[in-house]
């Protein structure tokens, strides 16, 4: 497994495991994916959002969104949204 720094070709990928994620319980949420779609990609389009995807053979299996927040000491991340592909969970 490695980590990413998915492109917009990746969004349908990620958008995926994040409806996947979030439709079991605990948080049994419905979402379109047009929706997170979206979501996704104002992460990728923005300065001060970022995401990651966990890829396994050529897969992503997992995604991280966060905000770049500024701070006295310097700028740090901030993970908004993380989920995991169930099937690679332990």
């Amino acid at each position: 497994m490695h980590i990413i720094i998915p492109e917009m070709r990746d969004v349908q990928a990620c958008a995926k495991v994040y409806i996947e994620a979030y439709k079991t319980a605990p948080w049994n949420e419905v979402y379109e994916t047009a929706e997170i779609e979206t979501y996704i990609g104002n992460y990728l389009n923005s300065d001060v959002k970022c995401c990651f995807a966990l890829v396994e053979n050529d897969e992503i299996k997992g995604v991280a969104l966060g905000l770049v927040v500024p701070s006295i000491s310097g700028p740090y991340l901030r993970i908004e949204d993380f989920c995991v592909d169930s099937n690679v969970q332990m």
